[in-house]
């Protein structure tokens, strides 16, 4: 891997001397192949709006395939796979996984290289890239590389943390490390961390329908420090990337944009405008960004300019907290102009939410750990609430 993949070097490190999977799931079981059938099945054809039938002898290439469990779905629909992982420490299952299921003439080419280094005259009807695109130093310059390598007509995806829906996510990683301070645990991946992280989160956890482990996403979400600010990417940033490639937005995960809803289909928009016009409406789904909250059949209004940058400001505090072992809880505070927004929506589940959220700034202020964890637990405003992190974006390439 090269000079220009520095941070994603390091992530990759980080899972190779922690021998980390980071979404491990244990197919080889026939429950649990048929529950990631279902999943995957659910993503491509409700969410990404690609039928089925789709795969059937396409080419795909796959960056960062891990041990191979998502391809080996699409194998499994008839397409031929090029295979791109640079952890070598994942190639022995990825190579057994596929041969007990009999799928390995499926995979045309499988190369133990980082996204930067691979090299190919080839196009393809399919490019994915799930799960570390957002973490790269050089992410636009990558993703620009994913639209060149698609056919006319081809489809690319790409999974990414959204920074408006991680802000739940990287607040719990604020509540663990504030904990394993108070009680100077200074090794984040030890398992007095871990220990910590099941004694506030494991409960909230269980009633998430997760297919990795709670050890798994403790190790990749809560204490990996190579995941700052900077990693989160957003969707006004991932698009105009694809549209100055030639591509559009085809579709997304979670589904939010209304876009296209409720137009008669001889009312074309340009790629630009039509890109526009969708940026803009995602304001007005803010909300389901933050919590996850549903609210698309109530009057919700759409978050101002200024409370987005609170938010994205908030993150960052949280973030450089987490990522600098001498960070001080008392200069992250609780913006005002999203306590005003989320003040104005008046609907119980928000209000809960807004007021968890303010008393939690003023416990963590706290030195004792205990009253941190108890108070903690007292907040189902916020326990229940996971916000809408991980999104997948599906573009395709102009004819």
């Amino acid at each position: 891997m090269n000079d220009s993949q520095g941070k994603k070097k390091s992530l990759l490190k980080y899972y190779q001397e922690n021998e980390i999977n980071p979404v491990f799931i244990r197919i080889e079981d026939d429950g649990v192949w048929e529950d990631h059938v279902k999943k995957r099945k659910n993503l491509y054809t409700n969410h990404l709006k690609v039928p089925l039938t789709f795969f059937k002898k396409r080419t795909v290439l796959e960056f960062g395939c891990n041990s191979g469990e998502n391809a080996l779905y699409l194998a499994s629909l008839g397409a031929s796979l090029t295979l791109v992982e640079p952890n070598i420490q994942v190639m022995p299952r990825l190579k057994n996984l596929f041969g007990k299921f009999g799928l390995e003439t499926r995979i045309e080419h499988l190369e133990n290289k980082g996204i930067s280094e691979f090299v190919t005259e080839n196009s393809y009807d399919m490019v994915v890239a799930e799960g570390f695109l957002h973490t790269l130093p050089n992410r636009d310059e990558m993703l620009t590389k994913i639209c060149g390598l698609l056919s006319p007509g081809g489809i690319g995806v790409v999974s990414f943390d959204d920074r408006y829906g991680s802000l739940v996510e990287i607040l719990r990683a604020l509540i663990l490390q504030r904990v394993c301070r108070l009680r100077n645990i200074e090794k984040l991946n030890s398992e007095a961390c871990i220990e910590t992280a099941r004694e506030l989160f494991l409960e909230d956890f269980k009633r998430l329908n997760a297919s990795r482990t709670f050890e798994a996403w403790c190790l990749d979400n809560l204490v990996n420090l190579h995941t700052s600010w900077e990693s989160f990417w957003t969707y006004q940033e991932v698009v105009p990337v694809i549209e100055n490639c030639g591509c559009q937005f085809y579709s997304s995960s979670p589904v939010w944009s209304d876009v296209d809803n409720y137009s008669w289909y001889k009312s074309v928009l340009s790629i630009k405008d039509r890109h526009l016009r969708m940026i803009e409406d995602w304001k007005k789904k803010f909300l389901f960004f933050l919590t996850g909250f549903s609210l698309t059949d109530r009057h919700v209004p759409p978050a101002t300019q200024s409370v987005v940058n609170s938010v994205s400001e908030l993150i960052k505090n949280m973030s450089e907290f987490c990522s600098s072992s001498n960070g001080d809880i008392n200069t992250i505070q609780y913006p005002a102009e999203l306590e005003d927004y989320l003040k104005d929506i008046s609907y119980p589940e928000v209000r809960d939410f807004n007021n968890c959220l303010k008393s939690l700034f003023t416990i963590l202020k706290s030195d004792d750990q205990k009253y941190i964890i108890d108070n903690y637990h007292s907040l189902d405003g916020i326990r229940n609430v996971w916000g809408s992190a991980l999104n997948y974006i599906c573009f395709s390439r102009e004819m």
